[in-house]
């Protein structure tokens, strides 16, 4: 996509526009907003698959959402992720050195 029409849709993704209605038009939809914005990731598969989740999620009234404001909760939802995964290896970390500072006692103890 050249650089000037993304700008013009990112304008455009802005402001709330109809959710899509029918397979092909969201997948064309989806396709639109990774092919807008900096995704955190080039998996379209994903990228679908994250934006399914989040039109499930929304309330039963809503029928109308900017396309940027999926883009930010993508992002979003990648930073979490990668969080979630930095928490995860400190707290295997600290198990091994617990382990290790506990397994340093027991050597001590028994000598």
């Amino acid at each position: 996509m050249n650089t000037l029409k993304r700008l013009i849709n990112q304008v455009k993704g802005l402001f709330p526009s109809p959710l899509p209605q029918g397979l092909p038009r969201f997948h064309q939809w989806a396709k639109e907003i990774a092919d807008t914005y900096d995704m955190p990731t080039e998996d379209q598969r994903s990228i679908t698959y994250a934006l399914a989740t989040m039109v499930v999620h929304l309330g039963p009234a809503v029928h109308k959402r900017a396309k940027y404001t999926f883009a930010k909760e993508l992002r979003a939802s990648a930073a979490k992720q990668v969080a979630g995964s930095a928490f995860a290896e400190l707290k295997h970390q600290q198990q091994e050195e617990a382990a290790k500072k506990a397994a340093e006692l027991n050597v001590t103890v028994t000598k």
